[in-house]
């Protein structure tokens, strides 16, 4: 796995994708090039598998743009992934993480699309 400094400087570089991988467990869901690269480096395809997971909530599924936040408590290792819908701070999903060797203190996904396809992105890459 990399170390902090070495993944935000990689993370840094992504704009646009010019391809996009299916998520195994959702078919209407893609990851785009950097988070497919972020998955495979920091070793967290959980992350992408948490997000994809919630997807049936109607909560979740009648939101077009997500935003997933993921806070790692570096004291104890736990962390916590919300998903907001960009505009309030206030969580549509929580979902506790009682360990997690993830090597940034905080990652931030979206989602984008509607009931027929979802784009998981980096914020870069939009």
């Amino acid at each position: 796995m990399m170390k902090p400094d070495e993944l935000r400087s990689h993370l840094a570089h992504f704009m646009g994708s010019e391809c996009v991988y299916r998520h195994w467990m959702n078919k209407r869901v893609v990851l785009t090039e950097g988070v497919q690269w972020l998955c495979e480096n920091a070793e967290c395809l959980w992350l992408a598998d948490i997000c994809v997971s919630h997807q049936p909530d109607r909560r979740v599924a009648r939101e077009n743009f997500q935003v997933w936040h993921l806070r790692v408590n570096e004291a104890d290792r736990s962390a916590v992934v919300t998903m907001t819908d960009g505009n309030s701070k206030r969580p549509i999903v929580e979902q506790q993480i009682p360990y997690t060797d993830f090597p940034l203190p905080e990652m931030v996904l979206w989602m984008e699309g509607d009931a027929d396809y979802m784009v998981m992105m980096l914020p870069s890459e939009r």
